[in-house]
């Protein structure tokens, strides 16, 4: 009787210590943000003073897929608009992004490469002019992303942008480099991969 009362209190300690065993490791909800697999959206948006014109904006939308951990290939689309009044141009680009997360923790930095196809409008007081063409652009931006949940995360960037405009007045046509900075605020949406 005696042994089988060892037994039976036995038992349950190595069941227990074998299923334990066999699971995963669990790890803290925030490193598996950035998991190979997982989709990320963001948006982002600033304000700053104009280069041309004495304000200026722009809003970002992301979309992108981890292709590795902390690795995410996906595309980018930027809207800016420059103005004073009701003069100023506008500016819609899109392309293809490269996104790398540095750290797998809460409150991570972030660097993102962009390159981006865009086409401007001028516009003042009755006229709206389309530049001819496409032109062509490079955004490099540093950033720190703030985990306020698994699946969302507030954002903190500095965008550098760099142009390569072809201007022309119907004669002649030369071509120059533009750079701008901006400042940004945004969120990440992050859908993870069912794990099964």
């Amino acid at each position: 009787m005696k042994n089988v009362l060892y037994l039976c209190l036995l038992l349950p300690c190595c069941v227990n210590a074998q299923s334990s065993g066999q699971q995963e490791p669990i790890r803290p909800a925030f490193s598996q943000s950035f998991d190979r697999g997982n989709w990320q959206f963001t948006a982002r948006g600033g304000y700053l003073r104009g280069i041309l014109f004495r304000n200026r904006i722009n809003t970002q939308l992301n979309a992108g897929y981890f292709v590795a951990n902390k690795l995410l290939l996906g595309v980018a689309g930027l809207y800016t608009r420059e103005w004073l009044g009701k003069a100023g141009y506008q500016t819609f680009s899109a392309g293809p992004m490269v996104h790398w997360q540095i750290t797998r923790t809460r409150v991570s930095p972030f660097v993102e490469l962009t390159y981006q196809f865009e086409r401007r409008t001028l516009n003042s007081p009755g006229i709206a002019r389309r530049e001819p063409g496409l032109q062509r652009s490079a955004l490099f931006m540093p950033g720190l992303s703030i985990g306020l949940s698994p699946t969302l995360r507030a954002e903190l960037s500095y965008g550098f942008q760099y142009n390569v405009r072809t201007l022309s007045d119907g004669f002649s046509s030369r071509r120059y480099i533009g750079y701008y900075a901006h400042p940004q605020l945004g969120l990440s949406y992050i859908v993870a991969r069912k794990r099964g």
